[in-house]
């Protein structure tokens, strides 16, 4: 059964579906680089997320939209998992890790995807293990959604702070002016 497409704007969404294809992974040495050099960090035990956010660009040409498929329309969120070698030995254990972070991901993305196209803006995630023990699914679950409502709460306050920036009335109100 294939996805569905619709459009929103200038924008061809995939209907919210809870898959995790090749798309929506994070590839490429020079955007994992940007996104270990300029993002932010933070820890929720026993993870470490880096995160960037950007802007949506739209698209300029209406006629590429319309025929657009999954490799031209940007994903709203890319994920990149790691398990390093040096907190687990075994490749078995790396895979069940990384297999369980993008699972919980899986079930909990659709509200993070929301948050950020309502903000229209689109974000890279890196999440890192930094705990050498193997975890139980339901632990790994309460993880990521923590992970995904502090990015939640991030994306509100950057929304917040763009309207106060641009909004002359927003500011008198806050007593900057």
């Amino acid at each position: 059964m294939g996805s569905i497409l619709k459009s929103s704007g200038n924008y061809i969404e995939k209907q919210m579906d809870l898959t995790f294809g090749k798309e929506k992974h994070l590839c490429g040495k020079t955007t994992i680089a940007r996104l270990y050099n300029e993002g932010r960090a933070f820890i929720v035990f026993p993870l470490r997320v880096v995160y960037i956010t950007q802007p949506r660009v739209p698209d300029t040409n209406d006629n590429q939209a319309t025929k657009a498929t999954n490799r031209a329309i940007r994903p709203t969120v890319r994920l990149l998992v790691t398990a390093p070698k040096k907190r687990f030995h075994h490749a078995v254990d790396r895979n069940r890790y990384r297999r369980l972070l993008r699972e919980a991901y899986r079930h909990h993305q659709t509200a993070l995807i929301e948050a950020l196209n309502a903000a229209n803006i689109t974000m890279d995630i890196a999440i890192a293990v930094v705990h050498n023990q193997l975890p139980t699914y339901a632990d790994t679950e309460s993880t990521i959604a923590r992970i995904i409502e502090r990015l939640i709460k991030y994306i509100g306050e950057q929304t917040n702070s763009r309207t106060q920036i641009g909004n002359p009335k927003r500011q008198e109100e806050a007593g900057e002016l």
